[in-house]
């Protein structure tokens, strides 16, 4: 493989911007308005629990977090609306202090709608269903702990769900 076939692109996508150009763009408000969807989405699901950093357990990595806006757009190239999703760093992780082990279980979307449509063909499959928003399906036997969103502010303190975000 060529050493320049794995270099990041030159050109910027202007339907992908950085926080920054969000927020200085011409569609600031909608992208404020996803963001705030994904946050309501995310406490709607008991995703974390707001304590100060100055509570924070001794020796615990505080992982930083980012967001990933997307300009969606119809085929005939007009806006339908934008994207947010908050991400936590995962690669800022630790062995030994933020995981143990690692297990990432992998399906292609191939097989995916290949089991779907088999399903559909002997009638064991017969309701039809959107992803919306991806959600924790497990829960975690370890704290995490990053940054809070940027560009939102919070005044509430719980500890009663399952993953806690420190500020």
């Amino acid at each position: 493989m060529a050493p320049h076939a794995m270099k990041a692109s030159s050109t910027h996508d202007p339907d992908t911007p950085r926080l920054h150009e969000a927020m200085r763009g011409e569609h600031r408000d909608d992208f404020l308005a996803a963001m705030g969807k994904e946050i309501s989405e995310l406490e709607a699901h008991g995703t974390w629990s707001i304590v100060r950093k100055e509570s924070m357990p001794l020796g615990s990595n505080l992982l930083p977090s980012t967001w990933a806006l997307k300009i969606k757009r119809y085929p005939d190239g007009r806006m339908r609306k934008n994207k947010a999703r908050f991400c936590v760093r995962g690669d800022k992780q630790i062995a030994g202090v933020d995981y143990f082990e690692s297990y990432a279980p992998v399906a292609s979307w191939s097989t995916v709608r290949m089991v779907t449509n088999l399903a559909i063909q002997r009638g064991g499959l017969r309701a039809r269903s959107t992803f919306q928003m991806p959600s924790f399906k497990l829960s975690l036997r370890r704290r995490f702990t990053w940054n809070s969103p940027r560009c939102f502010v919070t005044t509430r303190i719980t500890d009663t769900r399952r993953t806690e975000l420190y500020w």
